[in-house]
């Protein structure tokens, strides 16, 4: 699993893609690919790898809570896995939620979408949930602490595949480059029709994330 400064595919994958055997441009290929996974993160608003360990994220309530299907929810950033979860509200107000006791799952909370991690294409899940048998609530000032491994468990493969296909077209060796190629990554995607053909339909697909708030 791609930690969240990895590349979305790898060099080895490139070159068989596009037939190339030398070694010469490996290290090119390699910093493309990043490049080129960094672009697709900023403009899908998150990112497709996962945090090595467990972070703490503090939420401010504005702006976060909605209801989904008549239950009290909280948006928060793409949660790749429900091991080392940990939410904690600040109830008492002070500022901290170190005093807090944490909420548990399946009692207290339920993350959302229920059967994100079901089905052919796992998604990570996106908001905590406080299900009609909880005794627990989003309070209005007090802050939510959330603490896990952020992102996403498995990269999407049309994530990957069209990580592959930009960087093709960034170092012209994609049949859909064309010789007007700008210098730099992100100079060279927004020049390209092709490139950002995919852009536009990766963003329209998984571009609904909260990854950089």
């Amino acid at each position: 699993m791609p930690s969240i400064s990895d590349a979305y595919s790898t060099t080895a994958l490139y070159k068989t893609a596009f037939s190339l055997t030398a070694n010469t441009q490996d290290t090119r290929i390699d910093s493309v690919l990043i490049a080129v996974s960094r672009y697709i993160d900023r403009r899908c608003g998150r990112f497709f790898g996962i945090d090595a360990a467990v972070v703490e994220r503090i939420y401010s309530p504005s702006g976060r809570r909605l209801s989904l299907d008549g239950r009290p929810a909280f948006m928060v950033n793409d949660i790749a896995t429900k091991t080392g979860l940990v939410i904690k509200q600040d109830d008492d107000l002070d500022g901290s939620v170190a005093d807090e006791t944490a909420w548990t799952i399946e009692t207290d909370f339920l993350v959302w979408p229920e059967q994100a991690d079901k089905g052919p294409e796992a998604e990570p899940w996106r908001a905590i949930v406080i299900p009609t048998w909880s005794a627990k609530s989003f309070l209005a000032e007090a802050r939510l602490s959330v603490t896990a491994k952020f992102g996403w468990a498995a990269v999407p493969t049309a994530i990957a595949q069209g990580t592959l296909e930009i960087a093709g077209i960034v170092m012209t060796d994609s049949p859909r480059a064309t010789s007007r190629i700008q210098e730099g990554v992100d100079a060279a995607i927004a020049a390209s029709p092709e490139a950002q053909s995919i852009v536009l339909a990766l963003v329209d697909t998984y571009g609904h994330g909260l990854a950089f708030s």
